[in-house]
């Protein structure tokens, strides 16, 4: 019965001395927001679970003294990493830990890709077709496979509006502008293509007209018109005695043909 019971104690410990750390990385969530641009920010969180207060202390300690450094991390925990995109090709935005007494307790990372995470195609003058860069993903590189592991899930989330194109793969659940994959998944392609439509300007009369209202060049306008009709106030004696005459002349002349 001691082998048996000493088994599975032995495994934990090794597994712990491995990491230098005695917490369990229960599951890990990628949130990928995606601009019409291309250009994505990701969220990435591992959760964690510590069998007792002080192992929660420790951690907390180890974050501060750690902070922002991705070197850091991965040392202490070759686990723990950003999954998207090189590091030498993200900008760090932060890197935080939430004590939760309501969930579980998870490390995140904010960061934001300095290359697309979805690579333009073609373009009209109604529409724009991306495709996955899928370098960006080569963390999940298995072999010859696509491989998200039992645990991870990769949610993208696309600008409103787009329009997805099927087959996306390794299969994925879409709901509207959202692609996500839970693992476990893998296939031999990664591929998630979508359109996004252009907006078409439209007019707007009453900020337009307020615009030119305080435009220069309405009070230019404005002026000018103003001396034009001062000139015509001045000289409208000598203008409606010139009226006055062509029509006498004309009058004239007509009654004479006749």
């Amino acid at each position: 019965m001691k082998p048996k019971f000493f088994l599975p104690l032995a495994v934990l410990l090794f597994a712990s001395a491995c990491f230098g750390q005695f917490y369990i990385l229960d599951s890990h969530s990628i949130d990928i927001v995606v601009g019409n641009d291309g250009m994505a920010n990701v969220r990435e969180r591992y959760f964690l679970v510590f069998q007792n207060e002080q192992q929660l202390a420790d951690f907390i300690q180890t974050k501060d003294t750690i902070g922002v450094s991705i070197e850091g991390w991965r040392e202490y925990d070759p686990r723990i990493y950003p999954r998207i995109g090189g590091e030498s090709e993200i900008t760090v935005n932060g890197i935080s830990f939430t004590d939760s007494a309501q969930g579980p307790d998870f490390l995140e990372f904010t960061y934001s890709l300095q290359k697309p995470l979805a690579e333009k195609k073609s373009e009209t003058s109604t529409a724009i077709d991306f495709a996955l860069n899928t370098g960006q993903f080569s963390g999940f590189v298995d072999g010859s496979l696509w491989v998200i592991p039992d645990g991870t899930s990769i949610i993208i989330h696309l600008p409103r509006g787009v329009q997805i194109q099927k087959p996306v793969k390794p299969d994925a659940t879409i709901e509207e502008n959202t692609v996500t994959w839970a693992g476990y998944v893998f296939g031999n392609e990664l591929e998630l293509n979508y359109t996004l439509f252009k907006q078409i300007a439209s007019f707007d009369l009453g900020g337009f007209i307020t615009s030119l209202l305080q435009s220069d060049l309405f009070l230019i306008g404005l002026g000018a018109i103003a001396i034009a009709g001062l000139a015509v106030f001045a000289k409208r004696k000598a203008i409606s005695e010139k009226i006055e005459g062509y029509i006498v002349a004309n009058s004239e002349l007509g009654d004479k043909e006749e």
